[in-house]
């Protein structure tokens, strides 16, 4: 995350009437990250992460993350959850780039492990397996199939929430790595 696209009051508009946001208090930058522009949009309806991707990314490939996002969220998954727009898409376009948004969520980056956080994240990680698993068996993906590799970098994956000591995952949709083990693969 950081803020390399500055938008204009057009395109901030242009956001907050694709994800029918109402109220569209602020606007902040978050400067620290790496690759991709993302603010904070806050509203009378609550607060959201806006990115804005810098290296190509593709509506599909959006689409997939946020429905894989979404089955996380529906079981439970303390992730963010994503936004649709009105027309129910994953992305719309502002300032020349794919946008996608979800809720914030609360928290702060862990700066050390220590025992019940390394269990907090291995509940949340046998979380993620559980859900992905299920829905393995109702759908037949596309993608390759294997070992999920989340990205386990402490200021990356996962924060601690404000209100309590479980950890939540912070950047799912854009950070699972599908490895494949040669099925599927022609």
């Amino acid at each position: 995350m950081g803020v390399f696209t500055e938008l204009s009051d057009a395109d901030r508009i242009l956001i907050a009437s694709a994800y029918g946001m109402k109220g569209l208090t602020s606007v902040i930058g978050i400067a620290n990250g790496n690759t991709e522009t993302t603010y904070l949009f806050r509203t009378a309806e609550g607060e959201f992460i806006v990115t804005l991707f810098e290296n190509g990314a593709e509506p599909l490939d959006l689409e997939q993350a946020f429905e894989t996002m979404d089955n996380l969220y529906a079981h439970g998954v303390p992730c963010p959850r994503p936004r649709r727009t009105l027309e129910g898409y994953a992305t719309c376009c502002a300032a020349d780039h794919l946008v996608a948004v979800v809720d914030f969520l609360p928290g702060s980056p862990v700066k050390s492990a220590n025992i019940e956080r390394c269990e907090g994240l291995g509940r949340v990680m046998a979380q993620i397996h559980s859900a992905l698993a299920r829905k393995a068996k109702r759908k037949v993906s596309r993608l390759p199939s294997g070992l999920i590799h989340g990205a386990l970098f402490q200021t990356i994956f996962f924060s601690l929430a404000t209100k309590s000591e479980e950890l939540s995952i912070s950047g799912c949709a854009t950070r699972i790595t599908w490895f494949g083990d040669c099925r599927g693969f022609g």
